[in-house]
Order: structure tokens, then C-alpha cells, then sequence
């Protein structure tokens, strides 16, 4: 899972979906584990893989009509993350990087948005003559 939102998830797989299909979804979150059904609302093919590595593709879910106790727990995690994610910092470099984790596994997916193939990191880049700042 690369995100998760009050009314869905940004999750990145290795195998295509279409727009529509319905699944059903496990998220292990803190002490419980939440079952709900998801709606696939996209399907983006990541960028090209490194040779010998698989396709990657980003699924953009919604949940389809949560119970109130599992509405509950993801409310609470997502209010937790909010509280507790760390101030992102501007990461400077010489050449194309991982903000999170350093590594040079980068893809590029669109302008000035990036993918991270080692940790699934997504971040935003630029590079400003020589020098590159990502975030």
C-alpha cells in the first residue's frame, strides 16, 4: 500500500486491474484487521521496469460501502498519521534519488513525479541546472 485515505487506497501491484472490478480487501491495520470490499477506480502502468523486473502498475481503490467499525479504524489511522508524519525535507543530489531510502532505483512516472522501485516511495522531483531536488 503506498497510500491510504478516509475513502480508499493507492496500493502498487504487480498485476493490471480494469476500472470497475470490485475485490475483496484486507488492511492490517495497528491491532485489528479490516475487511471491505474495494472498487478499482484506475489502473496506471508505472514506468518502464529495470530489465529482468516485472511490470508495476498503481491501483487507485474506493471503498465500497465500509461498515461503520471498520469507517472507525481507518478514520483513526488516518487521523494518527496526520499527527505523527514527520516534516518532509528537501533532498538535494548530483543525480536522480529515493528521497526516502537514497537508493538510485528511480523511475520516472510523469513531469516532475517520481516512483522509487526499492522502497515504493512517490515523490516529487526537479533539477535546477546541475543539482536535484526532490521531495
Amino acid at each position: 500500500m503506498v497510500n491510504l485515505s478516509r475513502t480508499g487506497a493507492l496500493v502498487r501491484t504487480s498485476h493490471h486491474q480494469r476500472a470497475g472490478a470490485e475485490w475483496p480487501l484486507v488492511l492490517e491495520l495497528r491491532e485489528a484487521a479490516v475487511t471491505l470490499k474495494a472498487r478499482v477506480v484506475r489502473c496506471d502502468a508505472a514506468a518502464v521496469p529495470r530489465h529482468g523486473a516485472r511490470r508495476q502498475y498503481t491501483l487507485g481503490l474506493t471503498f465500497v460501502d465500509p461498515s461503520k467499525e471498520a469507517q472507525a479504524v481507518i478514520d483513526e489511522v488516518c487521523r494518527a498519521a496526520k499527527t505523527t508524519a514527520p516534516k518532509r525535507r528537501l533532498f538535494m543530489s548530483f543525480v536522480r534519488r529515493c528521497p526516502a531510502c537514497k537508493s538510485r532505483a528511480v523511475q520516472k512516472e510523469l513531469t516532475r513525479r517520481y516512483s522509487c522501485s526499492d522502497c515504493g516511495n512517490l515523490f516529487t522531483g526537479m533539477r535546477v541546472g546541475i543539482v536535484r531536488f526532490a521531495r
